[in-house]
């Protein structure tokens, strides 16, 4: 914990999406390649991140929704990284914010909006 899981977590990501560069490259040239030209084109940046985000489908309205639902998990990780437990934080509270708590995340699951129609079991797809 402390500041250097700050700074290993997302220098684990990089270099693991870095190196998938060279995992799906057809050969060691077209992975050159990439990487040369990995920022070429962008401009702008928050241009480049809203048409990035245009081309998935993701308005203002479910960029706002997606930051919301984020909000509960990045507030569990705080209090794990604050108190070293979050379960046993979490049952020292009053039972009936235990029981809001539990009512709100099911409320999220079950009201949550689902995009696009809904897709059969993956597991019957084998």
């Amino acid at each position: 914990h402390g500041i250097g899981s700050v700074i290993r977590i997302p220098a684990v990501f990089l270099f693991c999406s870095f190196a998938w560069i060279f995992f799906v490259s057809a050969n060691i040239s077209d992975a050159v390649y990439v990487i040369t030209h990995l920022f070429s084109g962008i401009g702008s940046f928050s241009a480049y991140l809203q048409r990035g985000l245009s081309d998935l489908g993701i308005g203002k309205t479910m960029l706002a929704l997606i930051l919301v639902l984020l909000l509960p998990l990045m507030t569990q990780d705080v209090i794990e990284w604050k108190t070293g437990d979050f379960n046993e934080w979490f049952m020292r509270k009053n039972k009936w914010m235990r029981w809001l708590v539990c009512l709100f995340i099911g409320m999220l699951i079950i009201y949550s909006p689902a995009k696009g129609a809904a897709a059969e079991f993956i597991y019957f797809q084998f």
